[in-house]
């Protein structure tokens, strides 16, 4: 009996750990010199105009990138406002030390999301846009959504800066990145979901890093599988010896 219990047992672990989902949840983490708009009525950040502001843009990877561009030899291009079949793996934006909550998205509300890497002249760009809005209008004004935002990293960089896959190592410093930028729009006017007002500005960025996740290695799951058809061998032997 004793071998027949850790035969199974090591049998439905091993099952288990191999159909077991894997993370494949990639970070592009930004950092940025906080720059705000007149129009800002509130600050959701724990930060102040010249401080510095990080967050990142999450993306599973297990939803594969849908290229809709004409031209895939030189341009990557997702659009969701354009093209709804578009697959993205993006899942949300997260700013560090923020009290605007970004998971509260209704059926009712547009989610427009955009990335694209392509030439631009003799230059290279790499361009995203995370957009949501709970109504319809531009966000922030008279009777546009009651609660949106909008947020926009774009950088222009020599040919050849990106690849065209996505995701992709990037690991990029401030000498880097000196003319580059992320905007922001963030509006809330509704008192049940935090701190309410429009806060617009802008991230000079000094930092941008992404490294994609490694391929995961299933040894450990083999040998358990092993252990597992090992142990049934011998309850199998056992019973055709008794």
């Amino acid at each position: 009996m004793r071998f027949r219990i850790h035969g199974l047992a090591a049998l439905l672990l091993s099952t288990a750990t191999l159909s077991a989902p894997q993370a494949a949840t990639v970070e592009l983490g930004f950092t940025g010199t906080l720059t705000l708009n007149p129009i800002s009525t509130t600050n959701f950040f724990q930060a102040q105009a010249g401080e510095s502001v990080s967050g990142r843009f999450l993306f599973d990877t297990e939803v594969p990138l849908r290229n809709i561009s004409p031209t895939p030899a030189t341009t990557l291009h997702y659009n969701a406002g354009a093209r709804p079949d578009a697959k993205l793996s993006f899942i949300s934006t997260r700013f560090d030390f923020n009290q605007f909550d970004f998971s509260h998205q209704t059926n009712e509300g547009r989610d427009r999301d955009s990335f694209r890497i392509g030439p631009m002249a003799s230059n290279q760009s790499l361009s995203f846009s995370d957009l949501y809005g709970s109504g319809g209008g531009s966000c922030g004004t008279a009777g546009g959504p009651d609660y949106c935002w909008g947020i926009q990293l774009a950088l222009l960089k020599t040919a050849g800066t990106f690849a065209l896959q996505w995701p992709q190592t990037l690991q990029m410093g401030a000498d880097q990145l000196k003319d580059d930028e992320l905007r922001f729009i963030l509006y809330n006017n509704r008192a049940d979901l935090g701190p309410t007002g429009l806060m617009s500005g802008r991230l000079n960025l000094t930092s941008l890093n992404l490294q994609p996740p490694a391929p995961v290695p299933l040894p450990a799951s083999a040998w358990l599988l092993l252990t597992g058809l090992a142990g049934w061998q011998v309850i199998k032997a056992r019973r055709r010896r008794a």
